[in-house]
């Protein structure tokens, strides 16, 4: 959550509007991504069954992306038209291929046992 509240922040802060986009983006992923794996986290709870690492949830990591991709992006891209970052398909899908990777590194290493 530190990550995700300083890469916001510091969008704010910027001057630079290519590293803002970025950092909007990649905030934006990122909340997406840790909300699925904070409810994947809560349902393993409640069910006492270990679904965090079960290929579902690992299925379900292309939702975030899409919402982003098909809809965000859409916003941001009104804002900012003449961004080579959001105009670019290729960039955004290797973009949210590496956000979505790092985020699920990271929740694999921070998560507690179960």
């Amino acid at each position: 959550m530190v990550v995700l509240v300083i890469s916001w922040l510091s969008s704010h802060l910027v001057q630079d509007k290519r590293v803002k986009i970025v950092l909007k983006a990649f905030s934006w992923i990122y909340a997406l991504l840790l909300l699925l794996i904070d409810l994947a986290f809560f349902l393993s709870i409640i069910l006492a069954y270990n679904i965090p690492g079960t290929p579902l949830v690992v299925a379900l990591l292309w939702v975030p992306i899409a919402v982003y991709l098909l809809s965000i992006r859409k916003r941001y891209k009104l804002i900012y038209p003449d961004s080579k970052f959001l105009n670019s398909n290729k960039t955004q899908v290797v973009f949210c291929i590496i956000v979505a990777v790092v985020t699920t590194l990271e929740m694999a290493f921070t998560a507690p046992m179960m």
